[in-house]
């Protein structure tokens, strides 16, 4: 369903959650884009792993 991996960006690691294509279509004909932010957390709180970047619908979304 979804790829973890963090990046060095020259001064800091940057934290990359990438979503499947499959999923990304199902949930947004049923939620919009609401879901990527429940998914985000949901993620970050069972794992423990930080999530500021996720890709989703091979667009680039970033968390500050």
């Amino acid at each position: 369903m979804c790829t973890y991996y963090g990046e060095y960006a020259g001064y800091d690691y940057m934290y990359h959650l990438k979503m499947a294509e499959n999923p990304n279509r199902e949930l947004n004909d049923l939620f919009g884009d609401n879901w990527v932010t429940v998914i985000k957390d949901w993620f970050e709180e069972i794992t423990g792993l930080e999530v500021r970047e996720m890709v989703v619908n091979d667009e680039l979304l970033r968390f500050d």
